[in-house]
């Protein structure tokens, strides 16, 4: 490609590259983007949801980041991609990280490798194909509760420190309905595990359909509500 020939459109996050020659149909070709840079909350009309400040049970501040690419363009905010929902690809990412903080996504984690000066990096498995606003990402302070349906799939329900006793009850829904599907329809979840994390904060919808990475709201106020909301 001839960098010159390629141009930017920033407000709606576009990028337009002219090759040298005519490509040749069905022939397999090789795109390799390079890049850096901040994560922006834009173009949008959905786009990541970042640094949401709160307070723990215990008093203790916490801090979240987290995607949200529903109605896109989102994912192109985050990283080069087709993002468009007729568009599939595979993803295979990691996520670097403050070492005291759990990254979490869409795909099960192969490992967490601890790095100097407090930072650690989070490798995923590689997804099927997918669309680029199905991708999620979230980093926090998260508790987890872990179960497994009875057809084998993991099953992990995340909120934050002290809210733990308020993911039973969706850790049981979870596991049950995994399994009442798979029999109803004859199909079994077609993924390894499947995660919910509780969404309870200003800007996120929570309605999103990343499969395996569902986002939940969870009550914070204990007084008002029962554990088994």
């Amino acid at each position: 490609l001839n960098s010159q020939l390629i141009t930017k459109d920033y407000d709606n996050g576009m990028i337009t590259m002219t090759v040298d020659e005519m490509l040749v149909p069905r022939k397999l070709y090789k795109l390799t983007i390079e890049y850096n840079g901040f994560i922006f909350d834009g173009p949008h009309r959905g786009g990541v949801v970042s640094n949401h400040n709160y307070y723990e049970f215990n008093g203790k501040k916490g801090w979240i980041f987290s995607t949200d690419f529903e109605a896109g363009p989102g994912a192109r905010t985050l990283m080069p991609c087709a993002d468009e929902p007729a568009y599939k690809a595979i993803v295979k990412m990691s996520v670097r990280h403050p070492a005291d903080l759990t990254a979490l996504s869409n795909m099960m984690d192969s490992g967490t490798d601890i790095k100097e000066n407090g930072w650690a990096i989070t490798t995923y498995e590689e997804s099927p194909p997918m669309s680029a606003y199905l991708i999620a990402i979230s980093v926090g302070h998260f508790s987890a509760l872990t179960t497994v349906s009875k057809t084998g799939v993991l099953t992990r329900a995340y909120s934050w420190t002290g809210m733990e006793k308020y993911l039973d009850y969706t850790l049981m829904v979870m596991a049950g309905s995994i399994d009442y599907m798979s029999t109803y329809f004859d199909y079994p979840f077609p993924l390894k595990k499947l995660g919910l994390w509780d969404s309870s904060f200003p800007g996120f919808f929570g309605i999103l359909e990343p499969g395996d990475f569902q986002p939940l709201r969870i009550p914070k106020d204990p007084l008002k509500y029962s554990e088994t909301f």
